[in-house]
C-alpha cells in the first residue's frame, strides 16, 4: 500500500461503501460480492507497513468472512504472493496463514504481485501440494510498468507458466460457476490463458 494514509486520503470515498475495515487505517481489508462471485481484498502488508494492524485479527475476519459468505466461486486479492519463482521476493511464508484459510474456506483463485513476473500455478492445498478438486490456483502479476525482475528456477513444482519479458496486464474473467484468464502483453496479443471451474470448499 505504501503510505496508508495517502493510500486512504485518495480512495476513501471509494472504499467507503465496502464497510468500516475498508478505511479503517489498521485494517485495509473488506470483502464484498459480484453477481454470483465473492471477492476478498487482503491487506498483506499488514505484516509490514501498516502500523497497529493486529496479524491475528486480519485472519480471524478472513475465516469468519469465507464461512458467511459460502459462494461457489471466491476469489482473493493480496499483493505478496504464497508462492512466487521471482528472484526478488520469491515464496513468502508469511503468507502461509491466509494461504491455509484461503483453501479451507474454498477459495478458487488468489491475484498477487509484488514480484514484478508474471506467473501461474497450478492449484495447490494449505501445503502447497497439487490438489485439482480444490486447490488455489495463485496468479503473480507484477508486470505493470515498474523494471522486471529476474526469475529463479520455480519455487514450486506446481509452477504452470511464467514470464519476465513483457510488461502486461492478467485479465480476469468471472463467469457464473467458472473463471477464466488471459495474461496480456503490452502490443496485444495473448501470452497465457485458461478456463478452470469454480469447485466450492473441500469436505
Amino acid at each position: 500500500f505504501g503510505s496508508p494514509t495517502r493510500y486512504l486520503s485518495y480512495f476513501n470515498a471509494r472504499l467507503a461503501p465496502f464497510g468500516p475495515t475498508a478505511t479503517d487505517p489498521t485494517k485495509m481489508y473488506y470483502s464484498y460480492n459480484l453477481d454470483s462471485w465473492h471477492v476478498v481484498h487482503l491487506n498483506a502488508v499488514c505484516f509490514y507497513y501498516t502500523a497497529g494492524c493486529n496479524v491475528a485479527l486480519q485472519e480471524s475476519w478472513f475465516a469468519a468472512d469465507l464461512a458467511a459468505n459460502p459462494t461457489q466461486c471466491t476469489v482473493v486479492i493480496m499483493s505478496s504472493p504464497r508462492f512466487s519463482s521471482g528472484a526478488i521476493h520469491g515464496n513468502n511464508a508469511d503468507m502461509q496463514n491466509l494461504w491455509r484459510i484461503a483453501h479451507e474456506g474454498g477459495v478458487e483463485t488468489i491475484l498477487s504481485g509484488d514480484d514484478h513476473i508474471y506467473e501461474r500455478f497450478a492449484p495447490m492445498n494449505a501445503s502447497g501440494v497439487a490438489d485439482p478438486a480444490f486447490g488455489v490456483r495463485q496468479f503473480v502479476a507484477g508486470t505493470g510498468g515498474y523494471s522486471l525482475y529476474p526469475l529463479r528456477s520455480p519455487r514450486s513444482a506446481n509452477s504452470q507458466f511464467s514470464n519476465n519479458e513483457n510488461y502486461g496486464v492478467i485479465r480476469l474473467a468471472l463467469h457464473s460457476g467458472s473463471y477464466s484468464w488471459q495474461f496480456i502483453p503490452i502490443g496485444g496479443g495473448v501470452l497465457d490463458s485458461g478456463t478452470t471451474a469454480c469447485h466450492g470448499r473441500p469436505a
